[in-house]
């Protein structure tokens, strides 16, 4: 998952960039004009692109080796010290949202929410992600039915 991470996040950076490359020209009058950033200004944005990327793996190899500590809480039972724990793991995932679509299906297993997921699916049924674990956690007050997320596709 940490490889398709990077390529999806590499992927979305460089469209990104490409999608930007261009400013469309003050001649209103014919819009496939386009002039060309200056040297400065797409020195700063290519910067600007690098360090993004940089914070985003960052982020993403944060979740990574977090998640890996909560589920072996989750597995153990140990509610209080998850709930302490979940926050701060969230928080990783939450800093890459800008581009968390470009994810694909990782980000609707990560992160969809069950009002949403049930406007698609019409069930609960493979509803997964971080907000089914927070149900779980905070609603049902429990770590039960936790089991399995680390092992759903």
């Amino acid at each position: 998952m940490k490889k398709l991470g990077f390529v999806l996040l590499s992927s979305a950076l460089l469209l990104t960039a490409c999608a930007v490359r261009f400013e469309k020209s003050a001649d209103t009058t014919d819009s496939s004009k386009v002039t060309a950033l200056s040297e400065d200004k797409q020195k700063m944005l290519d910067k600007a692109t690098a360090d993004y990327e940089t914070f985003v793996q960052e982020q993403i190899d944060k979740l990574l080796t977090d998640t890996e500590g909560f589920v072996k809480l989750l597995k153990e039972g140990k509610l209080e010290e998850a709930k302490k724990v979940y926050p701060l793991i969230r928080m990783s995932y939450e800093r890459s949202e800008p581009i968390a679509e470009s994810f694909g299906e990782s980000d609707v297993k990560i992160d969809f929410r069950l009002a949403d997921y049930m406007d698609e699916n019409k069930t609960e049924e493979g509803w997964s992600g971080f907000h089914r674990i927070e149900r779980i956690l905070w609603e049902d007050n429990t770590t039960k039915g936790t089991e399995n997320q680390d092992k759903e596709e």
